[in-house]
């Protein structure tokens, strides 16, 4: 590895947050800091909530080649999991990572030499996919698979972006998403990131106001539909991302008419990290990276990358055209049959989102829930000035009639997570609260 992935200006400004702009000299500093103090352990569990205290721990922990470990949730029962599937491991929250940083005074020269030394094969962080209860798949990614992907994103961002420019996020950085484009991302590009959390539109706001030059938000759909209906005025954004859920093509013309801005989607996962992107708003077809190359069975798709390592089979199914380009079919869980005829989970919400006045949606099949099997699929919902039948009367022109929702609960809230993801078991207990034990059929 040579140095010349460390391009950016030690001058040049890596975090803001209002009050102060962190240059990537002392960011270097802080990480060189903080990693002559950690102890001789093999993993970190990195629990810090702030995302340039999350950074620099992180880049201190592969300076000393320890491994990060990024938990799905902070819950007592994850950690316990994570204590007793790591046992020469220690953890670092936000107070300790304050003094720590300020422990000596590295040089960032030295720092940057270090990295460069650092081996590919170093696992740098340890994520998981999300459980009900625990930790459920491990994926180890390596230093060097991290740093590759970092020097790929930049590449296709450079082609919708011109750098300098300063990120607003609304995804935790522990989350692949987040990890790839708020803490690996400016180790490469002259990226200023926003380390103020926002996840309600007013803060978003807020967090736009405060960057200066050319805005980047990375969301997702969640929080750009909220952002979009809060009808705040946004300032001006040069480009708007989105990953985690698709984005419906409505909700991406929306934003680029209402913001005047351009829109981008990223398709990716934990074993891959980002390796498709779209422009929903013009195009619904995906295009792998180059840097991909894909074996296709029918519509499974088996997707390897030099910096990746071993093929990886995509959990959804895929369709290509003749220029390789391709739309997401969806995957095995979300395909149902009703009344023999088959349809997407995917696209029934997607239709459902689309009724103007409904702001998130969950469509189920009841019995997959421990829930009385009716026959038919049923829905939860937020609108703001909708009842059940007037979505109902609205989905009669959009769906086929054997795919109508019944029942259709309307709540105040999904409990999604950050990244507007939603475990089985929460949807569980929101219908419990919603319908109550009637819907049981017990």
């Amino acid at each position: 590895m040579t140095q010349d992935f460390l391009t950016r200006s030690l001058d040049s400004v890596v975090s803001f947050d209002g009050r102060e702009h962190i240059s990537f000299g002392e960011f270097l500093v802080y990480a060189g800091n903080c990693a002559a103090e950690l102890p001789p352990k093999t993993h970190l569990i990195n629990l810090c909530e702030d995302r340039l205290l999350f950074s620099i721990v992180f880049f201190a922990a592969i300076l000393r080649n320890q491994s990060n470990v990024l938990l799905p949730a902070s819950s007592s029962v994850v950690r316990k999991s994570a204590a007793q599937s790591f046992p020469d491991s220690y953890v670092l929250q936000n107070a300790a990572v304050r003094e720590l940083m300020f422990s000596g005074c590295a040089d960032p020269a030295q720092v940057i030499e270090q990295l460069n030394s650092v081996p590919r094969e170093n696992v740098a962080a340890v994520v998981f996919s999300s459980g009900t209860t625990g930790l459920q798949k491990q994926i180890n990614k390596t230093w060097g698979s991290l740093l590759v992907g970092a020097r790929i994103n930049s590449s296709y961002l450079q082609k919708n972006l011109a750098y300098p420019a300063s990120v607003i996020a609304t995804v935790p950085h522990w989350h692949m998403y987040g990890l790839e484009w708020t803490v690996m991302l400016p180790l490469v590009a002259d990226l200023a990131i926003c380390v103020k959390s926002a996840l309600f539109p007013e803060d978003i706001r807020c967090n736009l106001e405060l960057a200066k030059g050319r805005r980047v938000l990375l969301s997702t759909p969640l929080h750009l539909r909220a952002l979009l209906e809060s009808g705040l005025d946004v300032p001006e954004v040069e480009l708007v991302m989105s990953a985690t859920s698709p984005l419906a093509p409505e909700l991406a013309l929306r934003i680029e008419r209402e913001w005047r801005t351009q829109c981008l989607e990223i398709y990716g996962c934990s074993e891959l990290g980002s390796m498709a992107f779209r422009s929903p708003a013009n195009d619904e077809r995906w295009c792998f990276y180059s840097e991909f190359a894909a074996d296709v069975d029918g519509p499974c798709v088996t997707l390897t990358g030099e910096h990746t390592g071993d093929g990886v089979r995509l959990a959804d199914h895929l369709e290509f055209d003749e220029q390789g380009r391709f739309v997401i079919l969806g995957r095995d869980h979300e395909m149902v049959k009703v009344a023999g005829k088959r349809g997407s989970l995917a696209d029934i919400t997607a239709s459902v989102l689309s009724i103007d006045g409904v702001l998130d949606c969950v469509i189920y099949e009841p019995a997959t829930l421990g829930l009385h099997d009716t026959g038919r699929l049923a829905a939860v919902l937020v609108t703001n000035s909708l009842s059940s039948r007037e979505v109902r009367q609205h989905l009669k022109d959009l769906v086929d009639p054997v795919f109508l929702p019944r029942p259709i609960l309307i709540t105040d809230r999904i409990p999604r997570s950050k990244t507007g993801k939603l475990r089985q078991t929460d949807l569980r207990r929101l219908i419990d609260a919603v319908a109550g034990a009637d819907l049981h059929g017990s």
